[in-house]
């Protein structure tokens, strides 16, 4: 368990495989750790495609923060009907530094995720014809949808990497 810092941002037009220290001059990248580093949450990274992030009890968007790189999502505990899993990309951008771009495309569960709802595919089709989001960004948030949805529908939800972060925040507590 390693402690890090990761800021959300919009570099909605940046390659999925592109870390941020190599897109970002060198002012960008000390505002973006600065950033980061003001985050209060604290943040841990538990394996190599694993990242949590422990919110304050009033935060109000959820008690627990799963970031699965590899998967492309942000998974949310107790956020409106229990799961929220939110689309997008998790890059490094210094040692330690990382930051999260929310690709528009949400899904809210219950807590068994034996049902779904899709959230802000309106604003995601916005972003897309407003070419706010590249299409490549555009693709890998579909395509991660429907890897998520897949899951669910098959009763895998919530993944092995979340049950692991679970346990992580409740031998903190």
């Amino acid at each position: 368990m390693k402690p890090v810092k990761i800021a959300w941002n919009k570099f909605t037009q940046t390659r999925v495989t592109t870390d941020l220290n190599t897109v970002l001059d060198e002012t960008q990248l000390s505002e973006f750790v600065r950033k980061a580093e003001g985050a209060k949450h604290p943040a841990y990274q538990l394996g190599d495609d694993l990242f949590v992030e422990i919110p304050a009890a009033d935060w109000g968007h959820g008690d627990l923060l799963v970031y699965l790189p590899s998967r492309g999502w942000l998974v949310r505990r107790n956020y409106h009907a229990h799961w929220y899993v939110d689309m997008g990309i998790f890059r490094k951008a210094a040692d330690g530094v990382y930051g999260w771009t929310d690709l528009w495309l949400d899904v809210i569960a219950p807590e068994r995720a034996e049902t779904y709802h899709l959230l802000d595919a309106d604003e995601f089709a916005s972003a897309l014809g407003a070419q706010q989001v590249s299409v490549e960004l555009a693709a890998y948030a579909l395509r991660n949808l429907h890897a998520l949805t897949e899951i669910m529908h098959d009763g895998g939800f919530p993944v092995r990497e979340v049950r692991r972060a679970q346990q992580f925040v409740r031998n903190l507590g």
